[in-house]
């Protein structure tokens, strides 16, 4: 019933009986209340903005164990005074992997012989934290040494509260270059499979976020072997190789938001600076290698359920049955 349906959580694990309730959701939109009636909570705890806020200290209280999705959040929390350890998000190497660009173009009605930026992102706010319009004034710089170029976002844009995606491309006189799905695929029934595919129709993968708990799709688009861009703020920095497996840009101005923590807005030359760099490697046999590799190597969920997932929940079954024994005598 509430926003976030949050009240779910406590009352899924109370219909289960669970031992250990595991959250991976921001943990400032949770409930302290159900909070402390938990038996034992654990967050998979992103964290996007630094100082951390007082309303995600309050409820990390309330957590036996933290875990952290990247090491910017880990920093974060130990600055805050909480530990945590380190296990970052992955992807399902098996489908997020590379495929015949033309093939999926063909299948997706998107033009063979044109170098295609993409994004794939939430539409919530207004400014957005996915930093719609520098993106589009990035692209529009683009534009005038390179007009054959797409720019392709695939999110939602659902409330007024939302940024005028579209709306501003007009505003830019590039309307006609920046291709933005509204179907009914894309909002309700898009799969892991179709987005992997939507990947794979791009040359160079956007994600200069202002911010960050993780950012998946960086991982995602390298596993198709796609170039990626970030803004060097919060985890995304930690996610790229530079000049391996893509480019960082530079931060503009910064804002205090509401979570009482800074963001960081790309900067738009910089940004820019940066899609004319992959541009030009846009011919060059290793990149595509290069992203592969790097994903399979440090993001591959199976080889991180074996090496740090399984071993995790070992130690903390054993843990809590100790504990029951103890308590018990």
């Amino acid at each position: 019933n509430e926003q976030w349906g949050t009240d779910a959580f406590i009352n899924h694990a109370v219909d289960y009986k669970a031992d250990v309730a595991l959250s991976m959701i921001d943990v400032h939109v949770l409930n302290p209340q159900y909070l402390s009636n938990m038996k034992v909570w654990i967050p998979y705890c992103p964290i996007d903005c630094d100082p951390m806020s007082m309303p995600v200290r309050d409820k990390l209280r309330f957590a036996y164990r933290i875990i952290a999705m990247s090491k910017y959040g880990q920093d974060v929390m130990r600055k805050a005074g909480f530990y945590s350890i380190l296990i970052k998000e992955g992807t399902d190497t098996n489908i997020f992997k590379p495929m015949d660009k033309n093939e999926m173009r063909k299948k997706w009605n998107l033009p063979q012989n044109t170098f295609i930026f993409g994004m794939i992102a939430a539409n919530k706010e207004n400014p957005p934290r996915k930093a719609f319009q520098e993106t589009l004034d990035a692209f529009s710089l683009f534009l005038k040494d390179h007009p054959d170029s797409l720019l392709y976002i695939n999110s939602n844009q659902i409330s007024p509260s939302s940024f005028p995606i579209l709306e501003y491309a007009y505003h830019l006189g590039i309307e006609k270059k920046v291709y933005y799905d509204l179907s009914y695929k894309m909002r309700f029934i898009s799969t892991s499979e179709m987005i992997a595919e939507h990947i794979n129709c791009f040359d160079v993968y956007l994600n200069p976020s202002a911010t960050e708990g993780f950012g998946l799709t960086v991982v995602e688009a390298n596993s198709c072997g796609k170039p990626v861009i970030v803004n060097n703020a919060t985890s995304m920095p930690e996610m790229v190789v530079e000049g391996i497996t893509g480019e960082i840009c530079k931060t503009g101005r910064k804002w205090f938001n509401n979570q009482q923590g800074h963001w960081y807005m790309p900067d738009i030359n910089s940004l820019h600076e940066k899609m004319e760099i992959l541009f030009k490697k846009r011919d060059d046999p290793k990149l595509s290698d290069n992203c592969r590799n790097h994903i399979i190597e440090n993001y591959n969920i199976d080889k991180q359920y074996k090496e740090q997932w399984l071993p995790f929940f070992n130690n903390l079954q054993t843990e809590l049955k100790f504990d029951k024994e103890e308590k018990k005598q």
